[in-house]
């Protein structure tokens, strides 16, 4: 299971005089072969992915995923920038980042991009769970133990 992030997307989609200095240095390292498995993962922002409906046989169907906020690959859902400065954010902040793009039945919501390792549970039962440097590993697998 891959879900493309924003490194994925900038540093496969956009002109190389536009991508930043780590993903244009990453892009020219990687094998053509390499490139296309990135290419191939499942958009941070497909509503399938959100829903539960993404990999059911292996996650379940009350297990959602996204990069992080599933509005946006570059958008943060449980930390506020101000300025040079991250902040938690406040339950209405995550709240209107989701908005109803996660159904009532999903019961775990999993994402990286922050790359801090974070859980949230909201007042309507759905626990967040964000891993560093995005790799669903040891904690994603800790939550997933705790939930089922």
């Amino acid at each position: 299971m891959h879900v493309a992030g924003n490194h994925e997307r900038q540093g496969l989609q956009l002109p190389l005089d536009r991508q930043s200095a780590s993903d244009a240095f990453t892009g020219v390292q990687l094998s053509q072969a390499e490139k296309r498995w990135l290419d191939s993962p499942a958009n941070s922002c497909d509503a399938d992915l959100h829903q539960g409906q993404r990999w059911p046989d292996q996650l379940g169907a009350d297990v959602a995923l996204c990069h992080d906020s599933p509005r946006s690959d570059v958008e943060y859902l449980l930390e506020t920038p101000i300025d040079e400065v991250v902040q938690l954010s406040s339950t209405e902040e995550i709240q209107e980042r989701l908005g109803r793009r996660v159904p009532p039945h999903v019961t775990l919501l999993a994402c990286g991009h922050s790359h801090a390792a974070r859980t949230v549970r909201l007042e309507s039962g759905l626990l967040i769970v964000t891993d560093d440097f995005g790799i669903m590993t040891g904690h994603f697998g800790i939550v997933t133990e705790a939930v089922q």
